[in-house]
This record gives structure tokens, sequence and C-alpha cells, in this order.
């Protein structure tokens, strides 16, 4: 497993880069069924809304040539589990742990209706080897998902049920296929809403030709900050740039860049049924004074009997029947991070949600006195009511599993059909799930989902701060423009230790080269002056140790001839890697030579935004290109072997 070397309590709220495996995301616009492998009886079929370049994710999995469910009795209702490649025996093949909330890998989908024509469809989520260690889907270990008939009669042990169809999946690369090292070659830590992004390339680096190693950790924007100040990491992703008390308290830290990543925003999530018809409601609309009462707790009971929530979703001819009891206790994260400052800033910047919050409402609707004239933004959510439910939770992950699964704040199944729940994730997270999102009102007072031009609208509008780093403005009156824009950055300082430049560099330039054009989904094409500028940091990150930067450095210009030297991994009992001393005929006399080189050909499986699988394959081009520095690199490693 890939864990840094934090402190316990960064630990405890981080998770790893074996937490989501990859990249990609599901797309709020279902996709067809893409040819999967079924074996079924009785001509039972099966099909997936994606079933190769595959991550932990939900998927729509559609089954045809099953009987009908009995509603009365439930009888031939569907089960569908996650199996190994080729399944033999229902009890040791597929894993048949109770659903989430009852046990935290579980994923099992009880009771599915089968309609009369012998068709249904579910929601499920898959998951990836370190989100279901016992099964260990990855690249080299295919997977499939099953459903099943419940026919009344029990599957004996080590056989397979009597009525079944079953589909073969396959994983992108991920950090489950990497090897075991105790050394990394660059060491990122920070903002969740990166993760997806940097996870894909991990998995990816680490099975190239000529491999490089990045350890990735998911926590917060603040976390990534401080574990790079402490030297934990090599590189700190963030949203918004240090404080000057942060600064303050590492003088060592003289100089400080910030490389644009990935382009992406926060989503307001709700899951709810209409309380009459069962089916899942797809749209709703709502303003900063509404998002502003979800957030402050306020009599949420009767939240849909809002004036202003019933203008904004006017029911005429299309009637809606929203949940009887209002909303449950909104899901959102615990800790400081700058996704909730991003939100609170908007609610701030919005004259109805602040005088809601000052309790002077022009709905005359009283705002939860536990947050009447509460200072925003902030960058944390707490409970200020004691005994209330409301309850936050610690990092994304549990925040997007609970919105899947309909599981309320406190840890229980809701019926969403009595109760909705609206919550607070990146979009990365919300395309993941395949989650429902809200449209909201911008400052020009029109309703705008995220979307890819919503988006670019809003990154227009962004305010381009001294130190590079791009923050929302929320106050933007374009009325083409989401307003809860981010841009997650790749924070790295003067500190950065020489040794890893070198793999530092050749990822950062692989974030902004081709990746930007398959990317996965939640993530906006980076501007091309947002990739210049990550460029720039990345050749020149040697300056930035030293001090002595290369002013004249033009954009996009790499090292002529990349070393493609480096030493076996595990090598070093130590932290950092173990350098290959051994003369090059590229290298100056100066040069370090890497594990890896900083400019590598990877091949990247993201399951992309028209809901395919791009690859990015350049292995004849790093043939081609590679072939002279290459050869040096082996005849080493060969002539140290053999003197062994």
């Amino acid at each position: 497993m890939f864990f840094n070397a934090f402190p316990l309590r960064r630990l405890l709220a981080g998770v790893s880069v074996t937490a989501l495996a990859c990249a990609g995301l599901l797309s709020s616009a279902a996709t067809g069924p893409v040819g999967a492998t079924t074996t079924g009886v009785d001509g039972r079929t099966l099909s997936l809304s994606q079933d190769s370049a595959l991550v932990t994710r939900a998927v729509t999995v559609s089954w045809d040539g099953f009987r009908p469910t009995r509603k009365s009795s439930g009888q031939y209702g569907v089960n569908i589990v996650q199996c190994k490649g080729t399944p033999t025996a229902l009890d040791t093949d597929c894993f048949m742990n109770t659903r989430f909330p009852n046990a935290d890998q579980g994923s099992i989908y009880y009771g599915a209706t089968t309609k009369a024509d012998g068709t249904g469809s579910a929601n499920f989520e898959i998951r990836g080897a370190m989100d279901l260690p016992e099964f260990g889907c990855a690249v080299s270990v295919p997977c499939s998902v099953l459903a099943y008939e419940l026919t009344g009669d029990p599957t004996p042990a080590g056989q397979m049920p009597s009525a079944y169809a079953y589909a073969t999946i396959s994983f992108a690369p991920s950090p489950a296929d990497c090897p075991a090292v105790a050394n990394f070659d660059v060491r990122l830590g920070g903002e969740p809403s990166a993760a997806p992004l940097l996870y894909g390339l991990a998995g990816s680096a680490c099975l190239a030709a000529n491999p490089l190693i990045y350890d990735v950790t998911e926590t917060s924007s603040n976390e990534g900050r401080e574990a790079l100040f402490d030297g934990q990491i090599d590189a700190g992703i963030t949203d918004v740039p240090a404080t000057p008390e942060e600064l303050a308290g590492h003088p060592l830290v003289k100089r400080i860049k910030y490389a644009p990543l990935d382009l992406t925003a926060v989503a307001v999530v709700f899951l709810m049924k209409d309380s009459r018809t069962g089916t899942p409601i797809t749209s709703m609309v709502l303003s900063p004074r509404l998002v502003a009462r979800v957030i402050s707790d306020t009599q949420v009971d009767s939240f849909f009997a809002d004036p202003e929530f019933q203008a904004l979703n006017p029911t005429i001819g299309t009637k809606v029947n929203w949940p009887a009891a209002g909303i449950a206790r909104p899901l959102i994260r615990a800790e400081a991070n700058a996704d909730t400052g991003l939100l609170t800033g908007w609610l701030n910047s919005n004259p109805g949600a602040r005088s809601f919050l000052d309790g002077a409402d022009q709905y005359r609707v009283t705002v939860n006195a536990a947050w009447r004239g509460i200072s925003y933004p902030t960058d944390i959510f707490e409970s200020r009511a004691a005994g209330s439910g409301y309850t936050p939770l610690t990092t994304q992950r549990p925040v997007g599993v609970r919105m899947f699964y309909g599981v309320n704040p406190s840890g229980n199944l809701t019926q969403t059909d009595f109760e909705g729940i609206i919550g607070v994730v990146d979009l990365p997270t919300a395309r993941r799930y395949g989650m429902a999102t809200a449209s909201i009102v911008n400052a020009a007072g029109v309703a705008v989902t995220p979307t890819a031009d919503s988006i670019l609208a809003g990154y227009r509008a962004m305010t381009l701060n001294a130190d590079g780093t791009r923050v929302a403005n929320p106050a933007t009156t374009d009325p083409a423009a989401y307003p809860l824009v981010k841009i997650d950055h790749a924070m790295v300082t003067n500190e950065l230790n020489p040794s890893r430049e070198g793999a530092l560099k050749g990822l950062l330039l692989q974030t902004v080269g081709a990746v930007q054009d398959a990317l996965p989904f939640g993530y906006v094409s980076l501007p091309q002056e947002a990739r210049d500028q990550t460029t720039k940091i990345a050749v020149n990150l040697a300056g930035l140790i030293s001090g002595v930067e290369d002013a004249s450095t033009p954009d996009q210009v790499l090292d002529p001839i990349p070393d493609y030297s480096g030493v076996d991994y595990g090598s070093s009992s130590g932290n950092e890697p173990t350098p290959d001393t051994s003369p090059s005929p590229q290298a100056s006399a100066t040069k370090t030579i890497y594990r890896g080189t900083a400019r590598f050909t990877p091949v990247v499986a993201f399951p992309t935004q028209n809901g395919s699988s791009t690859l990015v394959v350049l292995f004849v081009l790093g043939i081609v290109a590679g072939l002279g520095a290459i050869a040096p690199g082996i005849w080493r490693r060969f002539a140290r072997r053999s003197a062994s």
C-alpha cells in the first residue's frame, strides 16, 4: 500500500492513493451498454454502462431475459454482486457482504425489479482492488458483475444460482498494479478533487517502460500545504495559496510556486424520489439563500414549502411530488478544506443568503439560532447545536458514498421518497457516482449547472493573484458563469529535494500535456495560459530550488536528451531514492541520475467524457525518441548485476 509517512492524525483524516485506485468518473448522462462479454442461463443477458478501463465507481447494470418480479412476494427479484472474473460458486467467488452502511466494503444490491418484458436496471458500485482487497480487481485481475434471480430456494454451497447472468469487466491502470516499493519518486498530497487525475497518472507511470512511482494522498488543501511545509511531501495540492500565518511559521520557505493541474468545480448534489411514483427526481434549482438554509439546518422538514424554492421549481405541467418529510441534515465535510471556503464565500457574497443568515430573511423564514449572524466565509463546517443530528463527515469519500447509497449523516438508510438528501461534493465525486446535480443561481440571477461551458465562463471570471493562484469570483455577473469553479494547484517550494526534481517535472508536464485532452469525468480542460504557467514552473524547478531561475526559459522546452536510467525499486533502505552514480554519455558531471525520467511514455486509460475509454498510447514515439538514452541505462544495470 502507498501511504505517506504522515502523522497519525493526518493518516486518519486522509485517503491513500489506493482508495479510489485510478481516475475516471461516472457521467451524469447515462451511457448505453458497451457489449461486455456475457454469460447467462437460458438466454439471460447482462450489460453495463461501462465494462472496461474501470475504477471504483458506479455503473448502470442492465439485464434482459429474466422472469418478471412478482410484486406481492418479491419472488424473481434480482440481486447484484461483484465477483471474480469467471465465477463458479456464489459463496466463494462473489462478494456477499451486506451493503453499505452495514458493512464498509459491502456493495451488494438487494431486490432489484425486473419488468414485465424481462428487462431491468440498477445503479451498482464496482470497487477496485484497494476498496475490495478480497478480489483485487486490477489490470492484471479481471472481475465480473453477476445478477441473479431470487427464486425462493437458497443457492447450495459451491454452486451458482439457478437463474443468472454475469458480465466480465476490466480495470484501468492503478497503483494496485504497481510493484511494492519502499521509496517513491514523487510524493504528493492534499485536495481530493485532484486525486482521480493523479491516481490515473500514478497507475500509468508505474507500468511504463521506464517506470516512476508516485505516492498520492488525498486529504484537503489545508493538510496538503501543512504536509509540504513539514517536509512530508514534495508537492502540496491546494486550491488556495498559503496563508501569512503558514508562511511565518516556516521561515526556510523562501520561494513558492503554484502550478495549475486541473479545472473543476464544487457541486451541490441531491438524492430523492417522487413520493408518489418512486421515480428518481433529477432536476432541482437552488439559490444561495436556499443552500444557506440547508447548511444552517433551518427547518429542513419544511424545506420544499419554502416560497423561493417553489418559485424556482414550478411543477405546472410536470408535477413533482417532493419527499413528504423534507430533507435530512446535509452531507458535508467536517475537516477544514477549500471547498467549504468556496461555498461559504459564495453564500456570503449573495445579499439574500447573507440577510437570511443575519436573521432578516425576505421570506420571513427564521434562521436556526445556532447559525444566526455566523461569519462567512469559513473553511470548516461544524455542528453548532448539540443533539441535532447535524453531523459533518471527515474527508470527501464518506460524503460521496453516503450520497450514493442514500445514507443520512447519522449512518442510517433513508427512504428517499420520504426524506431527501442534499450534499456538497467536488464535481469528480459527483460524476463518479452519477449524482443528480442541482442548478444554482449565480449573481446574474441565472440558474446554471456545472457544464464545460459554464465552468469555463467561471474560469474567465476568476481572480488571478500575484502569486499565480486563481480563485473563484462568485460575485461575477456573467450569466453563463458557474460560480463554484476551482483550480487544483501543485504547490512547490525551494525546499524541494533536488533528487525529486526530475520526476516531479515529468509529472507536471504530463498533467498539462495530452492528458488535458483525455480527461476523466468531472474535469474541464485547462485553458492554455494555465498550462503554460505549469510548464514554465516545471522546467524551472531547479531554479526554484537554487534561487536562480532562468526568466528567459521559453515555455514547452524540455531537456533535449532525457535520461532513462535508474535503479531497482526498493533497493534503498531509506526514504529517498538511491541515485545511480555511474557515468552517462548524456549526463554532465553534475547531473543527478534518477530512478526514472521526467519524460517517459505512459499508457493512460481514462473513461472520458463521451463515455468511451481514451487510450493515450505513446509507445512508438517513446521507442524512437528514447532508444539512444535507454540503452546506456540497460547496459549499466546489466553490468552491475553481472559484477555482483
